[in-house]
């Protein structure tokens, strides 16, 4: 069998881990080729792209793995072979995982064998004939060649911002190292998601003392977390079965849920309210934050997890308009929560805001304003921007969703019922709550992995 992955990052390795795992346990004998396109010379994607240890994995140890069986395989890794002594509920550099990704290489049977890895970009995919069996035709600028699957793991290119809005030059953050030519200048950071973030933990490690600007929709931060805790809270769990009592749509459930983490807040001497009480400024904002995390006062930080479990669960289920408006109307709040930065990014950027002064602005005065640099931190782009897999739905290969995502079965991660074409990583954004996250990912995998070697 021929396997094609097109891209080279975490998905990717991921998802060939799997199926190299499993094919050991099958028939070793029978030929079995993994090709894994990606022009880059690195195994890092955009997940890894910073290359910088102050830059964390947003989830925590223990919900960062590549074998949905063994979720203290990263634990374990960071501990007896690293010697790092970190508790599962601790948040580490995203280089370590990079680093656990080249070990799980080494230790997994016959990856040498079965994977090549071919530094080129994939031109097009066509299926061999109109029989849904019979494989695809992989194109690029130097060969054609035949497979019996395709799984596409490329990803999402970063948001792109038109140069003529502005006087200044925009930069991405990543790597990390572009962000070290900066010492004491002016500085517009456009977006205030896991992004900002990365660039302010950053510029505050690297002793910045210049001003800081930041142009973004919603004027606030992530909140900040200590953990995410591994086990699900059971007296949430009761909170939540008591309000989805007769709800049918996806807008009863939605507003269950809320009233759930209302009720369980209230329970804890805590409530919502406290969590969407918006400061003036935005060192503010966040000392607040830090604040009520410090003092145990973030509740609902115990239930992140079962949140998150449940929008999981409603999410297959809700039409186009419900996840509008869970977008409009609730995520603005539930998402600073559920994207809260780790404590001790928050840490950092208080003491940067101690030396230098950082601050919202608007549209009209960043436009009007003189940057040394403008630091697009606006994050990724929706999949169905992306000309080649625009080229895949043409030929009705794949098709998005309503996030601009590639719909896959969730069984399955098939691109469709009959072919042999899967989806992996970024890319099926909009599919699950969670869908671009490290977990998500790797439960993915092993699905495609048990679907396409079972044939």
């Amino acid at each position: 069998m021929k396997i094609a992955l097109i891209g080279g990052g975490p998905a990717a390795i991921i998802t060939a881990l799997h199926l190299c795992e499993r094919q050991s346990h099958q028939d070793s004998a029978q030929n079995f080729v993994i090709d894994i396109y990606d022009p880059s010379q690195s195994m890092r994607g955009n997940l890894l792209k910073a290359a910088s240890p102050y830059m964390l994995l947003n989830t925590t140890v223990e919900f960062t793995f590549t074998d949905p069986d063994n979720p203290q395989e990263f634990l374990n890794y960071l501990n007896d072979v690293l010697n790092c002594d970190v508790k599962g509920e601790d948040f580490v550099s995203r280089e370590y995982f990079y680093q656990f990704l080249e070990f799980k290489i080494s230790r997994t049977p016959r990856f040498s064998q079965y994977v090549h890895f071919i530094r080129e970009d994939v031109l097009s995919v066509k299926k061999i004939s109109s029989h849904p069996q019979k494989g695809f035709l992989l194109k690029t600028a130097l060969q054609t060649q035949a497979y019996d699957a395709c799984i596409l793991c490329c990803g999402q290119n970063f948001k792109t911002i038109p140069s003529n809005q502005f006087s200044s030059s925009i930069i991405s953050p990543y790597p990390a190292s572009t962000l070290n030519q900066f010492r004491d200048e002016k500085l517009l950071i456009i977006g205030s998601g896991l992004s900002s973030i990365d660039v302010l933990v950053h510029l505050s490690k690297n002793h910045f003392r210049g001003e800081i600007d930041l142009l973004t929709r919603s004027a606030a931060l992530p909140s900040v977390k200590k953990t995410d805790p591994a086990l699900q809270v059971p007296e949430f769990a009761v909170f939540l079965a008591d309000h989805n009592k007769g709800t049918s749509s996806g807008y009863e459930k939605l507003n269950s849920l809320v009233q759930a983490i209302d009720s369980y807040c209230q329970k804890k001497g805590s409530s919502l309210s406290y969590f969407q009480n918006y400061k003036p400024s935005l060192t503010d904002q966040l000392r607040y934050d830090y604040d009520l995390c410090c003092s145990a006062h973030n509740i609902w930080e115990d239930i992140i997890v079962d949140i998150i479990y449940a929008l999981n669960n409603i999410w297959p289920d809700l039409t186009n308009r419900e996840k509008d408006y869970f977008h409009t109307d609730i995520e603005p709040w539930l998402g600073r929560l559920l994207d809260a930065m780790p404590l001790k990014s928050a840490d950092a950027i208080l003491k940067l805001a101690e030396n230098v002064p950082i601050q919202f602005v608007s549209h009209e005065k960043a436009t009007q304003t003189h940057y040394s640099a403008i630091i697009n931190a606006t994050g990724l782009d929706k999949p169905s921007t992306s000309i080649f897999l625009q080229s895949l739905a043409q030929d009705g290969l794949l098709s998005f969703n309503h996030a601009g995502g590639v719909k896959t079965c969730p069984q399955t991660g098939r691109t469709k019922t009959a072919l042999h074409l899967y989806s992996c990583g970024a890319i099926n954004r909009g599919e699950s709550y969670t869908s671009g996250s490290i977990y998500w990912t790797a439960l993915t995998a092993q699905k495609i992995s048990q679907t396409l070697l079972s044939r």
